[in-house]
């Protein structure tokens, strides 16, 4: 394989996700139009559902919108393992955002809950989460979020969501 990189002179393998670098992306249209919603997500703190067919690049959008993002400004999550239970998904929430990953179910939410103000209101760093492969989340994850969600994050809108999947 690497016979074909040294006869044209290439440095790496193009088709290779893994060595794909944010900084070697190519500008398509489809590559502004979604980095351009990204930043209006971003910009108003909303949800967020992108969709298209398995390697149309959602993921690598993603990482060069995150690589763009101002590290003092945002915080920014990503979740990529979605087929996991509602308590496992906020013990794996938890571990990204750097608190504690013991305790029930109400704990570890509690727990979310109070990072995200301290990044919010202390850091002024409003949370930017990501879901990949969100078409793999069980309904009880949607379901406990949605039911959590009225209590306080909805008063006030502290961070931004958004989901990538396949259709």
């Amino acid at each position: 394989m690497s016979s074909f990189t040294a006869y044209y002179g290439l440095t790496c393998n193009p088709f290779d996700k893994q060595s794909l670098k944010e900084r070697d992306h190519f500008e398509s249209s489809d590559f502004k139009e979604m980095t351009s919603r990204l930043n209006y997500l971003k910009d108003v703190r909303g949800i967020g559902v992108f969709t298209a067919r398995p390697g149309m690049g959602k993921t690598f959008v993603l990482r060069c919108f995150a690589a763009g993002l101002n590290p003092n400004l945002y915080h920014m999550a990503y979740i990529c393992l979605s087929t996991v239970g509602v308590t496992d998904f906020y013990k794996e929430f938890c571990g990204i955002l750097g608190v504690s990953q013991k305790g029930s179910k109400p704990a570890l939410f509690k727990a979310i809950q109070e990072q995200i103000y301290y990044l919010y209101k202390e850091k002024r760093q409003p949370l930017i989460l990501a879901i990949d492969e969100a078409q793999e989340l069980s309904t009880s994850i949607l379901n406990d979020r949605k039911r959590n969600n009225g209590r306080t994050m909805t008063r006030i809108n502290l961070f931004c969501r958004m989901r990538l999947g396949n259709y």
